[in-house]
């Protein structure tokens, strides 16, 4: 007979011939509460999924009915939160997959239902998208909690909904639901539930769809506009990635593809 402790914490899977690599939060009886085990694998699996030049979006979403993730796993936490060498150790963790996340040139998705709330708000945070249906909340209660975000947790979160939003998010905890997350630019789209699925990889589709080489630049260049490097440094970024492009031979091949396929003027 299985136990709870003998299911995987984190299920990986490939969509759409692997161009869609999917990482889901596997502990529903817990609403996907994440361990440090699961901060481990997330990252893992991110750094996985990136290396694998097939793999275009890569979708993160919560087992189950009621949760993206409904937070850290508080009892766990509190354990590894004894020692000064525990807390920094869980703290890693975190912040080791919110590194992969940012480093890892495909697009990330959120895919979001039901709790998203404490470290499953900031894990969505850190994607690139965030694709909610309408009976999703959110809330990070890191002040009832007694917990200090770190510096780049709390940029990500500034960046999306502003100075004002994040101290509103941050000062009261509380939980507000999607069509609030839309308002304050949290998240990119609310849809109903029975389409969140289909949206999400349409979505993915679309991305799919276009040059990888010009998507990872896009990426790279606004991820270091919005950790605001100095200037200088993003134009070097730009550079580079202009002649990584070339070098591809992609640009010219779609310009060429699409320039061909339009029909001739009379004139």
């Amino acid at each position: 007979m299985s136990t709870l402790d003998d299911i995987p914490e984190i299920l990986t899977a490939t969509l759409d011939d692997g161009a869609v690599g999917q990482i889901t939060l596997n502990r529903p009886a817990r609403h996907n509460a994440l361990t440090l085990a699961m901060w481990e694998q997330v990252a893992a699996s991110v750094r996985e999924f990136g290396a694998r030049p097939e793999t275009r979006v890569i979708l993160i979403r919560g087992a189950g009915e009621r949760a993206f993730a409904s937070g850290a796993d508080l009892h766990e936490m509190a354990t590894h939160r004894e020692t000064s060498e525990g807390a920094a150790a869980y703290h890693a963790a975190v912040e080791d997959a919110f590194a992969a996340l940012a480093a890892v040139e495909q697009p990330v998705i959120a895919m979001i239902h039901g709790y998203c709330i404490g470290g499953g708000c900031e894990l969505a945070v850190a994607c690139d998208l965030r694709i909610a249906d309408d009976q999703a909340r959110f809330g990070i209660p890191a002040a009832k909690l007694g917990i200090v975000l770190g510096v780049d947790e709390l940029r990500r979160l500034s960046n999306l909904v502003g100075l004002a939003g994040a101290k509103e998010i941050l000062f009261t905890g509380r939980q507000f639901d999607a069509v609030e997350a839309l308002s304050m630019g949290l998240i990119n789209r609310v849809v109903a539930a029975d389409s969140l699925e289909a949206t999400v990889l349409e979505e993915a589709r679309q991305i799919i769809g276009n040059a990888p080489v010009a998507v990872g630049a896009a990426k790279a260049l606004l991820d270091a506009i919005g950790r605001e490097e100095p200037a200088a440094e993003v134009v070097a970024l730009q550079r580079e990635l202009v002649e990584r492009a070339g070098r591809s031979g992609e640009s010219r091949e779609r310009i060429a593809a699409f320039v061909n396929r339009r029909p001739r003027s009379n004139s």
